[in-house]
């Protein structure tokens, strides 16, 4: 058995470290959220230009 005096230091400390982690997490997510939307603006997909499309250039599969 723990003093009381450890018991209640050892629950601030554990407190702590959840909170730490929580805001850790969310600064985190939020991190990932921004990245996702610089990538949505300014990674746009690709898309077929007529001059390729005109001189017959596709991928063509090596797997046959």
């Amino acid at each position: 058995m723990l003093p009381p005096g450890v018991r209640h230091a050892a629950g601030e400390s554990i407190e702590a470290f959840l909170h730490a982690t929580h805001v850790t997490s969310l600064w985190g997510a939020g991190v990932a959220v921004l990245g996702a939307v610089l990538v949505a603006v300014y990674l746009p997909g690709r898309t077929v230009t007529p001059e390729r499309h005109d001189r017959g250039e596709e991928l063509i599969s090596t797997a046959d």
